[in-house]
């Protein structure tokens, strides 16, 4: 067991078809502590970026990466295109279902957006019911046309809930770098677009 302070980090079994000697054990020993290091480090990573019920990333994440990205823009002259989408009449299934009803929502809308979605694009929970997904080296145009996937996929999407089925939908804005100046130009242009 790899331990960080009283937290299993890990569990480590080696086996070798030869005997280890003492010398061996010793290296070995000596990479445990940096080993645990690295993977308490990498856990507490990977809970900073990440929205736990959905797993998509955090918003804090989503920006840095948006920063970059309109960096490399400037740069380059790299295309970027950003996405929002809202739940609709979310509340009305809190309301109605209950929240447990309105995270199965949640969590399964971040399960279609990742499998729509590219490895290189980042999709973040945004806030609440609101989601945005950057994409990288992309026209606004192709993005729309992944935005549509996603919106299509969580419409044919049934849900039950303690005997009650129901649906969900979602509205989606999308905005290219065309249409804005300044970073933030390209959010506001995704979220007009998106009411």
């Amino acid at each position: 067991p790899l331990y960080s302070g009283d937290r299993l980090v890990a569990h480590l079994d080696l086996s070798s078809p030869q005997p280890i000697d003492d010398d061996a054990k010793a290296e070995i020993r000596a990479l445990l502590a940096p080993l645990t290091a690295a993977l308490h480090a990498s856990r507490n990573w990977k809970i900073a970026v990440t929205d736990e019920l959905t797993g998509l990333a955090s918003r804090r994440y989503f920006e840095t990466r948006l920063t970059e990205e309109w960096a490399r823009r400037e740069r380059y002259g790299t295309p970027l295109a950003v996405a929002l989408f809202d739940l609709d009449r979310f509340k009305g299934i809190n309301d109605t279902l209950g929240h447990a009803a309105g995270d199965r929502v949640l969590r399964r809308f971040g399960e279609i957006v990742r499998s729509e979605i590219r490895s290189t694009d980042v999709a973040c929970r945004y806030g609440g019911e609101e989601f945005a997904v950057l994409f990288a080296e992309s026209t606004s145009s192709s993005a729309s046309a992944v935005a549509e996937r996603i919106r299509r996929s969580l419409r044919r999407q049934e849900f039950e809930w303690e005997g009650k089925d129901f649906r969900a939908t979602v509205s989606a804005g999308v905005a290219g770098v065309e249409e804005a100046r300044e970073r933030p130009q390209l959010l506001f242009r995704a979220d007009e677009a998106l009411y």
